[in-house]
């Protein structure tokens, strides 16, 4: 929750779609200071329809194109604390199905910087970093 100086409050709520995380799927809802509800923001509006959520990409690919992706980390690597997690990437106007792979290696913020890459689970392609 985010609280304004005014006493106005922002609380973010998290959309699941059968049971995964949805990224760019979240809904907040924003209170005037009294507690009145002003206005609710949508990052992806309607209904969410995915073709199933059995990805063709097995998770270890999934990984792998992560790391030969990653933009930020240079020898980017996964280890068992940075996994590739199945999410329905709800940002742009089709909904699809995507692993969130987060890689880790040497960038700005030092040797172990982490980079969330999100690829499609059917085709492989890169869709965000």
């Amino acid at each position: 929750m985010l609280i304004d100086n005014d006493g106005a409050r922002h609380v973010r709520y998290d959309r699941t779609y059968r049971g995964l995380p949805v990224v760019g799927g979240d809904l907040m809802v924003h209170r005037a200071a009294n507690g009145k509800i002003t206005s609710t923001t949508w990052a992806h509006e309607g209904a969410l329809k995915v073709a199933g959520v059995t990805p063709k990409l097995s998770t270890q690919d999934a990984s792998k194109a992560a790391e030969r992706s990653a933009k930020h980390v240079k020898q980017a690597r996964t280890s068992n604390l940075d996994s590739s997690q199945l999410v329905v990437w709800a940002v742009g106007k089709v909904p699809v199905l995507a692993y969130r792979s987060t890689v880790t290696g040497a960038g700005a913020a030092g040797a172990n910087t982490r980079e969330a890459v999100l690829v499609d689970a059917a085709s492989g392609a890169v869709l965000d970093q």
